[in-house]
């Protein structure tokens, strides 16, 4: 018997092969006690954060990102030194300080942030520069999304051919004059006089792969977000998750993990032997109780083997060694960290140029 292949049939197949073929990488980059992100796609770049250490050591921060991002444009020259989009979860300088010199040395085509800041206006720290498209955030917005995600080309910003990411914004600044009660859970405008409970939200989607970014969002704008979500708290389960607020005791509960279900999870904090003002020692990040959280979490990948690293209890001012069975990362321990997934849904951790 003889078998005839369609001219469509092998269009199909080789279209097949192609997108299972298709990656994405994730850098969770090494600038101490900041954050900086970079996705990286077939068809552009997305950051999360652009911050530099504070007090101690932050024009070396700021450098060490730069160095990054220069390597990784030499590797990826079809990018034109362009980054698609800075999503900027709020405005400490932890998060946004390194804008200027990204701008002034990389063509940015858009920032979103929002208009909640205590030290930092990202507006400022762009210096207006043209070109650069500036989209705020506001909870009111992405609660007239609800629950699908605030979806603007600001935010998402590619038209990939296939199987380009899927980025959404779940929150923005909170703006609460009087006591407000969600389903059963009541807050008051001082619960959100800190900078970091107006963190954005961010879930990005790459087939059947997908990661969570929180910010510094801590206790109270966490029992606040999964308030506004009841019934669809399903929308944030991913298979990796950013550590809240470097890692802090306050800023990963288990009603969030409970939602998250994650597989991997990675703390950016700043290497613990580094000392003074803004550091991670002078912080105590990462925090023993959250690591241990996260090391015994069920839905956590485990470790083929286990790795002895260093956490602060809260307690002693110097940090102890504590022993991480599952896929748990931290820049502090690792320097950068990078995750490749793909459409199908497996991640694995190396070190790609």
């Amino acid at each position: 018997m003889i078998f005839r292949i369609s001219h469509v049939t092998i269009v199909l197949l080789l279209f097949s092969l192609s997108v299972l073929g298709q990656s994405m990488k994730a850098h969770f980059i090494d600038i101490d006690q900041a954050d900086a992100t970079l996705l990286e796609f077939e068809c552009g770049v997305v950051m999360i954060d652009a911050g530099s250490q504070v007090f101690t050591n932050s024009k070396k921060s700021t450098e060490k990102l730069i160095n990054y991002l220069d390597a990784f444009f030499e590797r990826r020259t079809d990018l034109n030194k362009t980054i698609n989009t800075i999503l900027i979860t709020h405005n400490h300088y932890d998060h946004n300080e390194s804008l200027n010199e990204i701008s002034d040395k990389y063509k940015v085509l858009n920032v979103v942030s929002t208009e909640n800041y205590n030290t930092n206006d990202v507006q400022y720290l762009i210096n207006n520069e043209e070109g650069v498209e500036h989209r705020y955030l506001t909870y009111s917005d992405a609660l007239s999304k609800k629950p699908n995600g605030m979806y603007y080309k600001q935010i998402d910003p590619f038209d990939c051919d296939d199987n380009g990411p899927v980025i959404k914004v779940f929150t923005g600044m909170v703006e609460i004059d009087e006591p407000v009660e969600v389903n059963g859970h009541k807050f008051y405008k001082s619960h959100f006089s800190n900078p970091n409970n107006h963190s954005l939200v961010i879930k990005v989607v790459y087939g059947e792969s997908s990661f969570l970014f929180t910010g510094d969002l801590e206790d109270e704008g966490i029992e606040y977000l999964l308030a506004n979500y009841y019934g669809n708290e399903e929308i944030f389960e991913a298979d990796v998750y950013q550590v809240g607020h470097h890692g802090s005791s306050n800023a990963t509960t288990s009603e969030l993990l409970k939602v998250i279900k994650p597989k991997y999870a990675v703390i950016s904090a700043g290497f613990s032997g580094d000392r003074g003002k803004g550091t991670g020692w002078d912080h105590g990040h990462p925090n023993k109780g959250v690591v241990k959280m996260l090391n015994e979490w069920d839905t956590m990948i485990k470790s083929e083997m286990g790795k002895k690293v260093l956490v602060f209890d809260g307690q002693e001012t110097e940090p102890i060694e504590f022993e991480v069975v599952s896929n748990l990362y931290c820049t502090c321990w690792e320097n950068n960290v990078i995750l490749k997934a793909d459409v199908e849904g497996n991640i694995e951790v190396g070190n790609w140029p």
